[in-house]
Order: C-alpha cells, then sequence, then structure tokens
C-alpha cells in the first residue's frame, strides 16, 4: 500500500508531490531541488507517496509515480524561525536521501499527526486551502493547518508509472530501440539521408525527460545496410 497525506484541517485536501520541471541528469542534480509539492483534491497519482522508516527513527516520503528512480519530498526550512501567518520555506523535491529529506512523525492529542522536519527544530509540514487553490510550505509550529492524517491508499498500477527517457545518442537503432521499448515506451525511428554511420544522430524527448506510458520517443538515425 502506498500511503496519501491528507489534511486534518481541510478534509479531501492531499499532499500531491510532483517531480517534474527541467530534467538533471543524475548524478548533476542540484542541491536546491526541483518540482513542487502542492494541495490536491483528490488521491490519484501524484498523490500517492511510500513513506519508508528509516534507521535513525526518521521517515522519508518518495514519489510512487515514478517507476525508475526514487525522488524524496524535500523540506528547506532555512528562514522559517517563527510563526507567521503565510508559513514560509521550500517543499520540493529531491533525488536522494539527505538531511532535508528527512521527517519525525509526531502524534497528535487528537488522533492526527504533524510532519516535522529532521533538520529544521520546530518547522513542519503546512497545507492551507481556500477558493479552490492551496499551498503547502512549512511554519514554525503546530497549528490546525500542521495536522494531517497519514491514509492508506492503492499503489500506482505499474502501466500508470513515469519514467525517464534515456539517453540514446551513443547507440545503434536496435539498441535504441531496446532501451525505448523495455522502458515501456513507443519507438519511432526516422532515417536521415547521409553517411552511414548506423547511429542515433538525435532524439525527441531529450534524455532525462520524465514522462508517461506509452509515450513516444522519436529518433533520428543514419543506417547502414548492415544487420544491428
Amino acid at each position: 500500500m502506498s500511503t496519501a497525506i491528507e489534511s486534518a484541517y481541510f478534509p479531501g485536501k492531499y499532499l500531491a508531490l510532483l517531480p517534474q520541471g527541467e530534467p538533471y541528469p543524475m548524478p548533476k542534480v542540484p542541491p536546491h531541488g526541483w518540482g513542487r509539492a502542492e494541495v490536491s483534491q483528490s488521491v490519484r497519482w501524484f498523490e500517492k507517496l511510500r513513506m519508508t522508516r528509516e534507521g535513525d527513527g526518521t521517515v522519508t516520503f518518495t514519489s510512487e509515480m515514478v517507476s525508475d528512480r526514487r525522488f524524496y519530498l524535500r523540506a528547506d526550512g532555512r528562514g522559517v524561525t517563527r510563526t507567521t501567518a503565510t508559513g514560509g520555506g521550500v517543499l520540493n523535491v529531491q533525488a536522494f536521501a539527505g538531511p532535508w529529506e528527512r521527517f519525525r512523525i509526531q502524534n497528535q492529542p487528537d488522533g492526527t499527526v504533524a510532519i516535522a522536519s529532521a533538520a529544521f527544530p520546530n518547522v513542519f509540514i503546512r497545507m492551507q486551502y481556500g477558493d479552490n487553490t492551496g499551498i503547502a510550505n512549512l511554519q514554525y509550529r503546530v497549528g490546525g493547518w500542521e495536522k494531517f492524517r497519514l491514509v492508506d491508499v492503492p499503489d500506482v498500477p505499474q502501466e500508470n508509472k513515469m519514467v525517464h527517457v534515456p539517453n540514446l545518442l551513443p547507440l545503434t537503432p536496435g539498441q535504441a530501440k531496446s532501451a525505448i521499448q523495455s522502458s515501456g515506451l513507443t519507438y519511432k525511428e526516422t532515417v536521415l539521408a547521409g553517411p552511414a554511420l548506423n547511429r542515433v544522430v538525435s532524439q525527441n524527448p531529450r534524455p532525462e525527460m520524465l514522462v508517461g506510458r506509452p509515450s513516444v520517443v522519436e529518433v533520428t538515425v543514419t543506417r547502414s545496410t548492415l544487420p544491428y
């Protein structure tokens, strides 16, 4: 089972983790993370997370929407040193679990939980909702908007998960086709007139883009008459 983080103050509103945006080839991952966390009105795909209990007593949350890598919920609590009306800090995505990707679950007297940053003292995940829009960020205390319920939900089916487009440029057409199909994507080839190098010379989407299955990956190749 996966886990959904539901607001206790705003029932039916959930934390969604979106590992999208500019791709970053591993290991060139930005230290500030990318993507975003936002408030969703239902549990469908991006609201399904994997909560893992680590050996130090903390937990991590990873997106269940990506099949070929782990993407972690990240909390940047710098500057969150007092309670404010709008909260602060940043909730987004990271490709590894460092101190800012670890949390502590704190049980509350009313049966809810607060989700505290393990790296920033007294900093908690916060969700606000109103006028059909929501904000997911951080707060320097536990109030109503910092209380949640951890809900068991079915896993994302494998065929609905997203996958990164592999880098095809050093490959032969046959190798590229095999790599695309093994990722659950669709291979589309255009043969370029010119020297028969038997290599992929361009691809769209570009390497590392996160796409849904069965997205089409278009490749341009130069092909010899030899088998490959």
